[in-house]
């Protein structure tokens, strides 16, 4: 599904069916926060289930970005990170199915573990 600044749905559908969704993935760009209530009733119903919603930046910010994120996603227990193809694959290789029902609440995203240079 996707949304665009004037509010009109690019993939229309009735509802939402969430039953077989493991991932939500929302990228967060410039004009995200400007989405209208089409956006944010879909949100919203994610939210209220327990599927992981990972938040890419757009631009490359590590974490919550302040300046572009929709309040409602900012400590719903989302992950948030740079939209690369390593911090994609970091994140998909780590987010757990119940991952947010454990923590529904708060901001996160992962460390980068890389090798020590000095450890050889």
């Amino acid at each position: 599904m996707g949304f665009t600044i004037k509010d009109e749905i690019i993939y229309k559908s009735t509802e939402l069916d969430l039953s077989s969704v493991d991932l939500v993935i929302i990228l967060i760009g410039e004009s995200t926060r400007f989405l209208g209530n089409h956006f944010k009733a879909a949100v919203t119903e994610i939210l209220n289930t327990d599927i992981p919603v990972l938040c890419l930046n757009t631009n490359g910010f590590i974490g919550l970005e302040e300046d572009f994120c929709p309040i409602m996603l900012a400590d719903a227990g989302c992950i948030h990170m740079p939209f690369n193809r390593k911090d994609l694959e970091l994140s998909l290789g780590y987010i757990k199915n119940d991952e947010r029902a454990e923590q529904k609440t708060g901001s996160f995203h992962y460390k980068h573990y890389t090798p020590d240079p000095f450890s050889e």
